[in-house]
């Protein structure tokens, strides 16, 4: 018996560009000629492989968004597959679930398959979520009697209630996507395929989820599971993957990966001498010499994410003897176009440190970093008793990766400052409560 779960022989998949003067009616006599003789492809597809000969078509006319892919998984394995938007990540996982074909490679994969690739994929919208459930079930060849053995256990974590037995297509996007995570992890299978499946539902549903992929992990089934959130990827997968432009350019430990990745994707400049500069402000007793960033664990990070706990550290020195009282921080954020975001100081959370000499680090802890991704810039100020010691407006610059800051898997990405915030709809309350006059 094979061990191997997943199999990728030179995969690659191409997709035309649009072609000037082409007319409409000529490209579906083109596909009506494709799909004539569907019992080839369906045939094909149950042999259990997808083969197909090298394309040898212009770059000019299209792009490759997957080529040359090859790796193997073996059984239990739980891999991650991380790269930029459009790196070619999803079309991946289509391809290993005989969604899409390749134009170019083998891909095969031993066991049933479960995959959620993107929110109710595979739900028919005139069904209810129940005759989804059994749909979905018999598409992974579970008899009957094996999926309802799983009903009940589905419908619950999902959270829909009596909306169980409604069409799907009156589903809002969460209940589908609730669902159809239910399904795809529920119903016993020996491979799943996940792509950014943490990202659904709220901060308590996506809780949940968190807790069954834990379980799910430590019950040997083979994950390959696609996130923008490496710190997800490192949690539940011990090996990943990175694509680029349809290239897999590493495959490895997942921590050693995503070094890499991060690195690449927020190249490090080399670390300013900040007690050097010139551009600085105050009487100098005190001197601020470098300014850094560690998690709540005490290791320095290059690339903190959003929604991370961190802390910002200034190194300082203090001249010989001098010891100095009422000592207020304050660090300021800017974005990449030098507009100021926030303050940070020990005067607004009365914290003012009573004395200071010698050499030291201030460290100033944030719970949940509430920047987006992006390149920032930061000042910083010092007092004592009122009068400024040390200040440079522009002292250093750092940059934020892509984090989870909203518990949802969800980003913001239409401003660089992230608020906690609810919503709650009150209006038919409002209305009950106000008498009509007539």
């Amino acid at each position: 018996m094979s061990y191997i779960a997943i199999r990728a022989e030179g995969l690659g998949k191409y997709y035309k560009l649009h072609q000037p003067g082409r007319t409409l009616s000529a490209g579906m006599i083109q596909m009506a000629r494709r799909i004539a003789r569907p019992d080839r492809l369906l045939r094909r597809y149950l042999r259990g492989g997808i083969t197909h000969s090298p394309a040898t078509i212009p770059e000019s006319t299209g792009i490759w968004a997957l080529k040359d892919v090859a790796f193997e998984i073996e059984r239990g394995e739980h891999v991650g597959v991380i790269g930029r938007n459009g790196a070619g990540k999803t079309t991946l996982l289509k391809i290993l679930s005989r969604v899409i074909e390749p134009a170019e490679g083998r891909a095969e994969i031993h066991g049933r398959t479960s995959s959620l690739l993107s929110v109710g994929a595979g739900f028919h919208p005139d069904f209810t979520g129940r005759e989804n459930v059994f749909l979905s079930g018999m598409l992974l060849g579970l008899k009957r009697k094996d999926i309802e053995r799983h009903y009940d256990q589905i419908v619950d974590f999902a959270e829909i209630g009596q909306y169980i037995e409604a069409p799907v297509k009156v589903y809002s996007t969460g209940m589908r996507a609730r669902l159809a995570f239910a399904i795809a992890v529920q119903l016993a299978s020996d491979v799943m395929l996940l792509d950014e499946v943490l990202a659904v539902g709220d901060a308590g549903f996506r809780r949940k989820c968190l807790d069954l992929m834990r379980e799910k992990v430590r019950g040997g089934r083979t994950i390959m599971l696609v996130s923008h959130n490496t710190g997800y990827i490192e949690e539940f997968c011990d090996r990943c993957l990175l694509i680029e432009k349809g290239r897999l350019i590493a495959d490895g430990p997942s921590s050693e990966v995503i070094a890499y990745y991060l690195k690449a994707m927020f190249p490090e400049g080399e670390p300013e001498d900040l007690s050097e500069r010139e551009d600085r402000e105050g009487s100098g007793e005190l001197r601020i010499t470098e300014f850094f960033i560690e998690d709540s664990g005490g290791r320095r990070l290059n690339h903190p994410q959003s929604g991370q706990d961190c802390v910002l550290c200034l190194r300082y020195e203090t001249r010989r003897g001098v010891v100095l009282h009422d000592i207020d921080v304050g660090i300021a954020f800017c974005d990449n176009q030098g507009r100021w975001l926030s303050r940070l100081s020990t005067y607004v959370t009365n914290s003012i440190l009573s004395e200071v000499s010698g050499d030291g680090v201030f460290k100033c802890h944030i719970p949940r970093l509430p920047l987006t991704i992006g390149d920032y810039g930061l000042g910083f100020r010092i007092a004592a008793a009122g009068d400024v010691i040390d200040y440079v407006a522009n002292a250093a610059k750092f940059t934020v990766a892509e984090g989870d800051f909203f518990g949802t898997g969800l980003q913001e990405t239409h401003s660089p400052l992230l608020i906690l915030h609810d919503w709650h709809n009150v209006t038919n309350e409002v209305r009950e409560a106000i008498p009509i006059r007539k």
